[in-house]
């Protein structure tokens, strides 16, 4: 079923290429072509943040965007589309999912995480798909709700 003979794949641009397992020997070359697209998430906050526990509201926004490049090429563009998004929180139990919607290319989503967290740590699952490529992107946050307390003594 399996052959004891070995080689190896190279890339070159949209090209796959296959080697005999001397790998002098060019065995075959396919060509790969298609778009390729990218979404990226920008964000108001930091992968890691703090949130005191007295703060009444934390407000996250997300711009969301989409590039495509044909295959193997080392340029993009900008690829306008329509996305849906999804917040999910997690206090230690387990992703819930809490704010949902659509938002358009170029704009920017902010809501209130706030009323979703919990003392400690919490995860916030930021997913993205675009309308059109049907692309997706999730990013996670960790924002920890905590009390500072700060005392004065004079001696």
């Amino acid at each position: 079923m399996f052959s004891d003979k070995y080689g190896h794949v190279e890339r070159d641009g949209s090209d796959l290429k296959f080697y005999d397992e001397d790998g002098g020997t060019l065995l075959k070359t396919i060509s790969l072509a298609g778009d390729v697209y990218t979404i990226t998430i920008n964000a108001n906050l930091n992968q890691a943040f703090y949130i005191l526990a007295d703060e009444t509201t934390k407000m996250l926004s997300i711009t969301p965007s989409t590039t495509v490049a044909a295959f193997g090429s080392d340029s993009s563009d900008p690829y306008p589309e329509a996305y849906t998004y999804t917040v999910a929180i997690n206090n230690g139990n387990g992703y819930v999912p809490r704010i949902s919607g659509d938002i358009s290319s170029g704009d920017t989503a902010t809501f209130d995480i706030r009323p979703y967290l919990a003392t400690g740590d919490n995860y916030i699952r930021v997913s993205v798909v675009g309308q059109s490529s049907g692309q997706a992107k999730t990013t996670v946050f960790t924002g920890t709700l905590t009390t500072l307390t700060m005392s004065c003594s004079h001696t």
